[in-house]
């Protein structure tokens, strides 16, 4: 057994698209749209879920989706897609509440140490933190993820010869004006600038690969929940979950981010990394998104989500700017 498949599945895998590999949650495979026959690969992007019919490509410019009947169709033309699954298994894992499967993680190549914070240490910083947060009476130093400094980060991971010439000239820049917070799988720090007038505010350090959209995660631990809530920016989701304004603090399984407005590939990464299918997703909207574009993406995403609430703050650009008044958009 391969998840809910039978043997034969991962047979008819490597004799129709090659060798492929097993992971806790997915068959990775090259993928028949846009990778079979192609040299010079330097892996496949064709994600295959273990336990629900349906796969992902991840590759840029491909992104096909959808059910196994489509994916056995596109390799060999025919209907046999139903001989591949073991009923027995998908029922037996789909009589669970339906998130049964997130305790599952995905191997990471390496974990980094995060400095720990002192208070005073750093108190522009600081500062930013607390009014970006609007000085909720919460502990930063315990606050997942966040680096302010920068040079300690550095000297404890061994990165100096790992870093790009772009990083390399950044450092002190980073050091002096920016904080840093780590993605949940370790690929990138994305840093924001302290100053809030100037013009370059972001910058993303790499880290090591990752083939999917790495985001940042507020984890609750309900596991019987299929409720997510999504934002743009780290502070988005930060403040809706200090202050509960939509009310779902205690509902949602967990609030991501991707750090940029590529909710369509956010949602499928967290499907694929946490196994959460079919959510009931909630979206912490910047007003400069337009209705037009979440309508659209729901119709790429139909295969992975069919529920989406869009809520955009009538006091200010971004969802987390000033406190929140919210307005409810039901797609």
């Amino acid at each position: 057994m391969i998840g809910i498949y039978n043997d034969s599945f991962g047979e008819y895998i490597k004799t129709h698209l090659g060798d492929y590999k097993v992971t806790a949650n997915n068959i990775i495979c090259t993928c028949p749209w846009c990778e079979y026959g192609k040299k010079n690969r330097d892996h496949n992007h064709l994600y295959i879920s273990l336990d629900k019919p349906i796969f992902n490509c991840f590759k840029a410019g491909c992104n096909m989706s959808g059910s196994l009947k489509k994916l056995v169709n596109q390799i060999t033309g025919t209907q046999i897609y139903n001989t591949f699954i073991d009923d027995k298994e998908l029922k037996k894992l789909h009589n669970y509440k339906k998130l049964n499967c997130k305790s599952s993680k995905i191997v990471l190549n390496k974990k980094f140490l995060i400095p720990p914070i002192f208070i005073g240490e750093y108190p522009i910083k600081e500062n930013y933190v607390r009014r970006r947060l609007q000085y909720a009476s919460i502990d930063i130093r315990n606050i997942h993820g966040l680096i302010f400094d920068v040079d300690k980060f550095i000297l404890y991971n061994n990165l100096k010869l790992l870093l790009s010439k772009s990083d390399e000239k950044m450092l002190s820049f980073l050091q002096n004006n920016f904080i840093g917070f780590i993605t949940e799988n370790h690929s990138t720090v994305v840093f924001r600038n302290t100053d809030l007038t100037s013009d370059f505010r972001y910058y993303k350090m790499a880290l090591q690969k990752n083939d999917l959209l790495d985001y940042y995660k507020l984890t609750h631990h309900i596991s019987d929940s299929n409720l997510v809530v999504i934002g743009e920016g780290i502070f988005d989701i930060f403040n809706d979950h200090i202050f509960d304004y939509l009310g779902f603090r205690d509902k949602a399984f967990g609030y991501y981010c991707a750090m940029s407005n590529r909710f369509e590939s956010l949602v499928k990464s967290i499907a694929f990394y946490d196994n959460i299918y079919d959510p009931d997703l909630i979206i912490l909207s910047d007003n400069n998104v337009s209705l037009n574009y979440y309508k659209k993406m729901k119709k790429r995403l139909k295969n992975l989500c069919s529920s989406i609430q869009i809520y955009y703050n009538l006091n200010g650009e971004d969802f987390g700017d000033t406190f929140c008044s919210p307005e409810r958009i039901v797609l």
